[in-house]
């Protein structure tokens, strides 16, 4: 490829990337302000997932997604990219969720999730035990980034039978990330050292969700 050309593509990605993040942004403001409005003690649940999903993350799932839709002749309006950005709560989902199960402290130079709660319960001095406070929150903000992820894609305004056509493979590729999730798990818990195995759990915790769906 020539140096212009790269140049170009690369601007044309960063462009995509862009379009991704005012789309994260602005649903993340509208729905957070539904959420609080429930109750204020909710702030911290909106705060710190909205923070999780703006303040990091490469956005290679929307931006996979929005090439492939571009070798398909498509011109990538807003709703598509607003389809493609609920990826990202996707992801986040599957990030809250493995940091808990596999007791990282951090993500991206930052406290977990479940450590961010657990320091929360602390200083706040709440009854009963500091970590099931960190977990439980964690387990709950996983599951919102969940929903919303469905919320975004379902609100996204494209039309219906191209919505109709992406849920089939949506459902698909959660199940195939959650089947890798816990592959994962058991097979830590097992001790395998099997190339095979650790491939096949890259493929569905990873890959699937990543790449090919997409």
């Amino acid at each position: 490829m020539k140096p212009e050309a790269s140049a170009q593509s690369l601007e044309q990605l960063k462009s995509l990337r862009d379009r991704v993040e005012s789309q994260l942004q602005d649903f993340l403001s509208t729905q957070s302000e539904y959420f609080t409005a429930i109750a204020p003690e909710l702030n911290p649940v909106s705060k710190s997932l909205s923070a999780f999903v703006i303040n990091g993350g490469k956005r290679f799932r929307p931006l996979f997604a929005a090439v492939g839709a571009m070798g398909a002749g498509s011109e990538l309006s807003d709703s598509e990219m607003r389809a493609f950005a609920s990826l990202e709560l996707l992801q986040a989902c599957a990030l809250v969720h493995d940091d808990l199960m596999d007791a990282s402290d951090t993500r991206r130079g930052e406290p977990a999730i479940h450590k961010l709660f657990e320091t929360m319960h602390l200083a706040e001095k709440y009854q009963g035990k500091t970590t099931q406070f960190g977990l439980s929150a964690s387990v709950l903000i996983g599951d919102l980034a969940l929903i919303w992820s469905d919320l975004m894609l379902n609100s996204s305004g494209i039309k219906n039978e191209s919505l109709l056509a992406a849920l089939g493979v949506h459902d698909e590729m959660r199940v195939e990330l959650i089947a890798g999730q816990y592959l994962d798990v058991f097979e830590q818990a097992r001790g395998t050292q099997s190339v095979a195995q650790a491939l096949n759990i890259a493929r569905y915790k990873s890959a699937k969700y990543t790449i090919e769906r997409p």
